[in-house]
């Protein structure tokens, strides 16, 4: 191969790559559990960006996470009655189009807002079922800043269907988002990570996928066959995996939705829906999944999601940094050799794998050309890391960092209730009354503090 043609190819190889991974439209958060009332830093493949609701535009607005000035992090900011984002250093503001606004340092008659300089990079931002979605293309160097007018975020059909029920549940993972797309294509794991959580050892059984179909860049699908019913498995490159599971002519399917999104090295952010047709349950099945589904907290819901991820998050963390095996780039370098994969099982696994080599030459995604550059090699999590709850779901849903307020606002009343029933006692000379409504303030306190400490502790700290 002359130098000429290598070139060549190498720079197809680089377009193909950036139509994989730049001119997307990525996932960041579910609307419901995303706050409206303050700015929300997200990353997205190494690039930090701030996601903010604009109330007078009634839209999302998402721009760098870095203010022009002297790059202090705008999520640390407000949001204006104008709907820009405030930095919080020097007050600069910036629209939703990334243009500084007002420079409040500026003298009277001077133009500093109107130079290039002073504006931010902004990404095309949309809402679609539900799902706050980013275009990439404005973090890479070659790719289409403004998405095509025939793209469209990685959408779901079954979500339109009538009797069709879900639940949301988002998390920051310590580990690369390759591994978490190959554990949601293996259902062989879960009768054994997940036992006495959603499955049983016991339930361990053969499985077998059917010969795949459409391998490109876009992805593949196959028919998986297990013993709890016929289904599909498809991967919709880069970011969906898309499992389907019909439980019989006569009977309900279900599907499970999950959306992998690369933040940085070593880490990614997980989007998951679960989806029933609810319609078509027996009874009394039907009654929990409905209640579950719409009238459950969804904080309460989101507790037992925790569990589910954590029964197999850490060993998943020190899988990949054994795949990489010390490799800088390769995500499983030598992995034909390296891993013995000899069931049917492992089949959407395998194909995966060779996904990767096909279309990322094993390295996986490509990282934006404004993500920090670092020589640091990967660092292995503590296993309290990797499980940690605050940082990784908690700070970004608002339904569990506000059920997390309200449990401190609890705890606050309950303490409040104690010192007002010993001052009655005290004013009222002790009257048995004024004692009983101390002691019972002091009981429901202590009652109180337990309780909320309890939950807050499993929010919180994932215990």
């Amino acid at each position: 191969m002359t130098a000429t043609t290598s070139t060549t190819v190498q720079t197809e190889a680089d377009a193909a790559a950036t139509k994989i991974w730049a001119e997307q439209w990525w996932p960041l958060g579910f609307t419901a559990h995303t706050s409206r009332a303050a700015p929300v830093a997200v990353t997205l493949l190494g690039a930090p960006l701030v996601v903010w609701w604009d109330d007078s535009a009634g839209a999302w607005r998402c721009t760098l996470d870095r203010c022009s000035h002297r790059l202090a992090p705008l999520s640390e900011g407000r949001v204006t009655s104008d709907g820009c984002i405030e930095c919080p250093y020097h007050g600069w503001a910036f629209d939703g189009q990334g243009q500084c606004v007002r420079v409040p340092q500026q003298e009277e008659g001077s133009a500093p807002c109107r130079s290039r300089r002073a504006a931010v990079l902004a990404l095309p931002i949309m809402e679609a079922q539900g799902i706050i979605w980013v275009w990439g293309g404005g973090l890479f160097e070659s790719a289409a800043v403004t998405p095509p007018e025939e793209s469209g975020p990685a959408l779901v059909d079954v979500l339109e269907r009538p009797g069709v029920e879900h639940s949301d549940y988002s998390r920051d993972l310590h580990m690369d988002w390759s591994t978490l797309c190959e554990n949601v294509m293996d259902p062989a794991h879960l009768p054994f990570t997940h036992h006495k959580t959603i499955s049983r050892r016991s339930k361990a059984a053969p499985i077998s996928f059917g010969a795949l179909e459409n391998f490109s860049h876009t992805g593949f699908t196959a028919v998986r066959q297990t013993a709890g019913g016929p289904g599909r498995l498809t991967f919709r490159a880069p970011l969906l995996v898309l499992a389907e599971t019909h439980r019989g002519p006569d009977s309900y399917s279900d599907w499970n939705v999950v959306y992998a999104v690369p933040t940085e090295p070593d880490r990614c952010r997980l989007l998951v829906r679960v989806v029933f047709e609810v319609s078509k349950l027996p009874i009394p099945l039907k009654w929990v999944l409905s209640f579950a589904f719409t009238k459950q907290p969804t904080w309460w819901t989101h507790l037992g999601t925790h569990q589910i991820l954590e029964d197999d998050n850490p060993f998943l963390h020190a899988q990949g940094h054994a795949y990489r095996a010390g490799h800088a780039t390769k995500l499983a370098p030598d992995w034909k050799r390296r891993l013995y994969m000899p069931t049917a099982s492992d089949g959407m696994v395998v194909a995966f794998r060779r996904w990767l080599d096909a279309y990322s030459d094993g390295e996986g995604a490509l990282w934006s050309r404004v993500a920090p550059t670092t020589e640091t090699p990967l660092r292995r999590a503590s296993k309290e890391e990797v499980l940690e709850r605050y940082l990784s779901h908690v700070a970004h849903c608002s339904a569990c960092s506000g059920a997390l307020r309200n449990i401190r606002t609890t705890m606050r009343l309950a303490e409040g209730g104690v010192v007002l029933g010993l001052l009655l006692a005290a004013l009222l000379r002790a009257r048995p009354a004024a004692l009983a409504l101390a002691a019972l303030s002091f009981g429901v306190a202590r009652l109180e503090r337990f309780a909320a400490d309890s939950i807050a502790a499993r929010v919180w700290c994932g215990r």
